[in-house]
C-alpha cells in the first residue's frame, strides 16, 4: 500500500514523526554542538562550559556530529539534559539536516558550536528558521594544515560571537575580516586546586618524561620515538622513561615505531587518563611536540604543577 509521507522500516510502515518538545518553563534552551563524545582537550573545555550552565536557567542539549568514541557518554549525561549521537541514527549526508531539524524543533535560544563542519553547514538554515537564535562558536587553535577560520568564512555572518581560546586565533580572525566586536578572547585556564606545585623527586634515578595528549597526527606522537632514540645515544645509561597518557588513531603506528627501534623498555603506555594531576606530580618534565596548538591545557597544568615544559614553538 502507498501511504504518503511515511517510510518502510523493516516490515512495518512508520508514520512521519512530528514532535513538539515540552515547554521549557521559563528556561532558555542551548544546543551544544561538537564532533565526538570521547575525551579530548576541546571536549574538556566544552564539558566545563556545560558544567557552568545552571539547570534552573538553561535546558541543554548536546549534539555529536561524527562521534567514533563515546567514552564520555555517561559523563555527559550527568551534565546535559539530552544527548544526540547523530552518527548512530543517520548517514553522513543527512547529519546537517538532522542537526538543523532537531535544533529548530526544540526551538533553541542559543547554539554553541566547536570544530564540527556539519554544524557550520547547518547555520544558514537554522538562522533562517529561527531568526532570534544566538550563535556562538569556540575556536581552539590555528592549524596551517587545515584553516578552520577560512573554511567557515562563508557562514561567518551567521555567527554572533566568536570565542578565541588563544591570541593566535584572535589574530587570525581579525586578519580574515572578523569585526573586533564579534571576537571574545578567553584564554584557557587551570584549576589551581587540582594542579598544585609539588617537589620533583630529585633522588629518583630514572627521570619521567610525560606526554599527555590524544594520539593524533597533530600531536606528532611518533616523534617521541625518534626523540627517545636520540636520547639513548646522548644518555647510554638510559636513565629516563616516557609516560604516555592518551590514546587515539596513531596509537598502533606509535607502538610499532617504538618496537621497531627497540625502545619498549623506555615507554609506559597508560592509555586514556582522566585525572592527570598525579602524573604531573610524578613526572620530571612534560613534552608536547605538536604541529599546531592554541594554548594547550596540559602545558598550563604542567606549569601550575611546577614542571618544566618542552614544546613546539607553534600557535600561542
Amino acid at each position: 500500500q502507498f501511504q504518503p509521507n511515511s517510510v518502510l522500516f523493516g516490515d512495518a510502515v512508520i508514520e512521519p514523526l512530528v514532535y513538539y518538545p515540552k515547554p521549557a518553563h521559563g528556561r532558555k534552551r542551548i544546543a551544544l554542538v561538537t564532533t565526538h563524545l570521547g575525551p579530548g582537550g576541546a571536549e574538556a573545555v566544552l564539558y566545563d562550559i556545560a558544567s557552568t550552565l545552571c539547570s534552573s536557567r538553561f535546558e541543554s542539549l548536546l549534539f555529536a556530529t561524527q562521534s567514533r568514541d563515546n567514552r564520555w557518554l555517561t559523563k555527559w549525561r550527568e551534565r546535559v539534559g539530552h544527548v544526540y549521537d547523530l552518527a548512530q541514527v543517520v548517514t553522513s549526508d543527512r547529519i546537517t539536516a538532522a542537526l538543523c531539524s532537531a535544533v529548530v524543533n526544540w526551538r533553541c535560544d542559543y547554539l554553541l558550536l566547536q570544530n564540527s563542519l556539519y554544524g557550520y553547514a547547518a547555520l544558514p538554515h537554522i538562522k533562517k528558521l529561527l531568526p532570534s537564535i544566538q550563535i556562538v562558536d569556540v575556536i581552539h587553535y590555528v592549524d596551517e594544515g587545515w584553516d578552520q577560520i577560512a573554511s567557515t568564512a562563508e557562514v561567518a555572518s551567521y555567527i554572533d560571537l566568536r570565542v578565541a581560546l588563544a591570541e593566535s586565533v584572535r589574530d587570525r580572525l581579525l586578519a580574515m575580516g572578523t569585526p573586533e566586536s564579534k571576537i571574545l578572547l578567553v584564554p584557557n585556564g587551570v584549576d589551581l586546586e587540582r594542579f598544585q606545585s609539588t617537589p620533583i623527586h630529585v633522588a629518583s634515578s630514572v627521570k619521567q618524561i610525560l606526554f599527555a595528549a590524544r594520539l593524533t597526527p597533530r600531536k606528532r606522537p611518533l616523534l617521541l620515538a625518534d626523540i627517545a632514540r636520540e636520547l639513548s645515544t646522548l644518555r647510554p645509561q638510559r636513565d629516563f622513561r616516557f609516560v604516555v597518557a592518551g590514546d587515539g588513531p596513531e596509537e598502533g603506528r606509535f607502538r610499532r615505531r617504538v618496537r621497531k627501534l627497540g625502545l619498549d623498555a623506555m615507554f609506559d603506555f597508560r592509555g586514556q587518563v582522566d585525572d592527570l594531576a598525579p602524573l604531573f606530580g610524578a613526572c620530571d618534565v612534560l613534552i608536547l611536540p605538536s604541529r599546531s596548538e592554541g594554548v594547550p591545557l596540559v602545558v598550563l597544568e604542567a606549569l601550575a604543577s611546577a614542571r618544566p615544559v618542552v614544546a613546539s614553538k607553534v600557535g600561542s
